[in-house]
């Protein structure tokens, strides 16, 4: 079998099927302002640091969109 998909289709995650809990507080890495983008790359350094005791298994990073005054669209967990 193939890791490459043979068809374009949404990638499916279930994050929020496995059981999983936060080791650390949430952090900005980055911002952009897509009104004004002036370069094509960026460099971000962030220690996280840990908040709970456990084994860390993955990095999760997600997007939060400003879609105007008062609506946003999130990829990351539901509050």
């Amino acid at each position: 079998p193939s890791l490459v998909p043979r068809r374009s289709a949404p990638l499916e995650c279930h994050m929020c099927e496995i059981a999983w809990r936060a080791l650390s507080r949430p952090r900005q890495l980055l911002w952009l302002g897509f009104e004004n983008l002036e370069t094509s790359s960026w460099e971000v350094n962030c220690e996280l640091r840990p908040t709970e005791t456990g084994r860390c298994h993955a990095v999760a990073f997600w997007a939060d969109f400003k879609m105007g005054n008062s609506a946003y669209l999130t990829t990351g967990p539901a509050d």
